[in-house]
């Protein structure tokens, strides 16, 4: 892979993780438009690189991750519940991902299902943002009960197809059980930031071999400080900006985008 491939990648990466558009989704269509080998050490490369978003997360939301490693030291009871919370949905989605993800991986990871994806994904958002403004909802994060977070846990493992994006189902939980916007996303980003930090240690350790034999120690560096910069970047754009637009535009974006791949799968320019 080259610096340049590997830039793109990172930049890619950072600016998908936490939008609602899927990032592995963006992964695959950039990784068959460089022509990027699909080998098992790009498949870790790409999901290691997601380690750099890990501390976007890290920078923005270090107050409140200090407040729960106090809770669970026993020295703030609000930290512990939220931590408690955060442990139980991170455990669903677990053992769901470790039950199916070879299944997952061997019929799932294409362009045809990752653009089907987008489009029901888009249509989904449509049909959330409608419900959202029938039911105006303010509840704080601090408020989210036992019951919420096993729902957004059983949500996010809908994630594990690529396509469909984590970050749209955990704040869409977020939203249906209740939460106001700025809570839900906090939760979706705090959720996605232990996510991700399990799924790349896992095929870090699983996959070391073959990522260190197709991959260079610099093009992997590039790309984790790119997702790194380009991740803070976007999460400091939706914290200011996300609940001011709203969803519908990611709607817009995810139904062009899919019926676009469709026809560039149909006509033979990108292949599945």
């Amino acid at each position: 892979m080259s610096y340049w491939q590997s830039l793109i990648l990172g930049i890619v990466e950072g600016l998908t993780e936490y939008l609602p558009v899927s990032s592995t989704g963006h992964l695959i269509l950039t990784q068959k438009l460089l022509g990027i080998p699909d080998g098992e050490g790009v498949k870790a490369f790409e999901i290691v690189m997601q380690a750099g978003a890990i501390l976007a997360i890290v920078g923005v939301y270090a107050r409140r991750i200090g407040d729960m490693a106090r809770g669970l030291m026993g020295q703030s009871p609000t930290g512990a519940k939220l931590a408690m919370r955060l442990l139980l949905a991170f455990a669903i989605t677990s053992i769901i991902g470790l039950s199916f993800n070879k299944l997952i991986k061997e019929h799932f990871f294409n362009l045809r299902v990752v653009a089907g994806a987008w489009i029901v994904g888009g249509l989904a958002i449509v049909a959330v943002e409608a419900w959202r403004r029938r039911h105006p909802s303010g509840r704080a994060i601090t408020e989210m009960s036992l019951r919420g977070a096993a729902i957004i846990g059983l949500m996010q493992a809908i994630a594990l197809c690529p396509g469909v994006s984590r970050s749209l189902v955990t704040l869409a939980g977020g939203l249906l059980i209740g939460l106001s916007f700025s809570a839900a996303l906090e939760f979706s980003f705090l959720l996605g930031g232990i996510t991700l930090l399990a799924a790349s240690g896992y095929e870090c350790v699983k996959h070391w071999k073959e990522m260190v034999a197709e991959i260079d120690a610099f093009p992997a560096l590039i790309a984790f400080a790119a997702a790194t910069l380009s991740a803070w970047l976007c999460v400091r754009w939706m914290l200011n900006s996300l609940e001011r637009f709203g969803l519908l535009p990611f709607a817009v974006y995810r139904i062009i985008l899919g019926l676009l791949v469709i026809v560039l799968i149909s006509y033979g320019i990108v292949t599945e």
